[in-house]
C-alpha cells in the first residue's frame, strides 16, 4: 500500500480524537471538534503569515 506521505507532503494529526478509522465502527468524540478547529486555525495563521 502506498501512503500519501510518500509522494506528496502530508499533515496529519489535525482531526477530532476518534476510534477505528476507516472501518464501519469508526467514531469521532464530538467535544474535540471545536479544539481541533481551533488548532487548525491557529496552524492556518501562522502559516499564512509567512506569505504576507
Amino acid at each position: 500500500m502506498l501512503h500519501a506521505s510518500a509522494v506528496a507532503p502530508t499533515l496529519d494529526g489535525f482531526g477530532p480524537q476518534g476510534s477505528r478509522a476507516h472501518s464501519e465502527d469508526e467514531f469521532i468524540e464530538i467535544a474535540t471538534l471545536i479544539e481541533r478547529a481551533k488548532v487548525t486555525a491557529g496552524f492556518i495563521e501562522l502559516w499564512t503569515e509567512r506569505f504576507r
